[in-house]
């Protein structure tokens, strides 16, 4: 007979608690969404565009992917394999639930002029970053 560990009997409810949670959060945000989008254009300042730009460009996929690889080969410098095994799956696992999450939301982004940067093809999440000024 099959005896179910600690672990999943602990982890499978709380998954579905965490699925359930999500859901229905992506419901009520959805509703708050268009009212702090206009809330966001019509209190942006050209102070907050540059700081919410500086967030963007340190949280994007190309600066995240860059310092992770930075770490991990510092890591297996210093022996610290477990570390950087860790670290790079973290983050292979981070970006496809990132991506998973995008396409349950399957939210377009906003229009080109509204955006801070280079604009992405990917969706969006339900409230976006804080639009240019």
């Amino acid at each position: 007979m099959i005896r179910p560990s600690c672990n999943s009997v602990i982890t499978t409810p709380l998954v579905a608690c965490l699925a359930l949670i999500t859901l229905v959060l992506v419901g009520y945000l959805s509703k708050l969404d268009y009212s702090v989008r206009n809330w966001a254009l019509a209190s942006r300042t050209h102070t907050a565009t540059r700081v919410y730009t500086a967030i963007t460009v340190l949280g994007n996929t190309l600066t995240l992917t860059v310092a992770t690889i930075l770490i991990c080969l510092a890591l297996l410098a210093a022996k610290q394999w477990r570390m950087a095994i860790l670290i790079s799956a973290t983050m292979a696992v981070s970006s496809g639930v990132n991506m998973s999450l995008k396409a349950l939301v399957g939210r377009e982004r906003p229009p080109r002029a509204q955006l801070l940067g280079v604009p992405e093809h990917t969706m969006s999440f339900l409230l976006d970053t804080p639009c240019a000024a």
